[in-house]
């Protein structure tokens, strides 16, 4: 193979490589799980006065937050107080600390903490309902329920109608017309994260016609 040619291949090589999409590992050591629209509190280490040094021991701290090697976040405070907003599920939170003494002397720590997916939300019934069939069943279809601790909440235009993973509602004690059928569901995982999700589901009770004889003669 001529020196052309190898160098050719390996032109081609790098353009792959740079067209591939990038990696971010998790960095560090696992800190926890976290959902989306949680709001969690980190705490840094508190000074320690060394025996051997005269003056007060203080620290300097720096918080740096990254997604997909991107800083979403920066504080210099012992306390860092972090809302989990506008992160996709299922993405991994890079959490670093920088701590410096009066002497300048630094420690680092790096962990990580995965943004845990909101429950599906989905439903199966009969969202046209015929006044000659009033009693409607309704099952939550989104997840298998066994894998995690979910809890329901059924509404009707707002108002409370069950708290069951699958109901029964009798139409007739509503109006004709369109009403709006919503789940809340929320899910509590084994480490206490809790995600929640609302789906919406437009209902239409409908009038049967009614059934006249009438006698023509001709």
């Amino acid at each position: 193979m001529s020196i052309y040619r190898i160098v050719a291949a390996f032109m081609v090589l790098i353009a792959l490589f740079a067209l591939a999409p990038a990696v971010y590992a998790q960095e560090g050591e696992y800190l926890g799980d976290v959902a989306p629209g949680e709001k969690i509190t980190l705490e840094g280490p508190e000074p320690v006065q060394l025996d051997y040094l005269v003056d007060d021991v203080k620290y300097d701290y720096l918080w740096t937050v990254e997604v997909d090697g991107v800083t979403i976040e920066e504080k210099t405070e012992k306390s860092f107080d972090f809302e989990v907003k506008d992160i996709e599920p299922g993405k991994i939170l890079n959490i670093r600390l920088l701590v410096t003494d009066g002497k300048g002397c630094i420690g680092e720590t790096a962990m990580y903490m995965n943004v845990l997916a909101p429950p599906v939300c989905d439903i199966d019934g009969d969202f046209d309902v015929c006044e000659d069939s009033p009693v409607k069943t309704y099952i939550y279809t989104g997840e298998d329920t066994t894998t995690a601790d979910f809890t329901f909440i059924w509404s009707i235009d707002g108002t409370e109608v069950g708290k069951e993973e699958v109901i029964e509602i009798d139409w007739t004690s509503y109006t004709f017309g369109a009403h709006t059928l919503t789940l809340v569901v929320t899910k509590t995982y084994e480490n206490g994260a809790v995600t929640e999700s609302t789906c919406e589901f437009p209902t239409t009770y409908i009038e049967s016609p009614a059934a006249t004889i009438s006698l023509v003669r001709k």
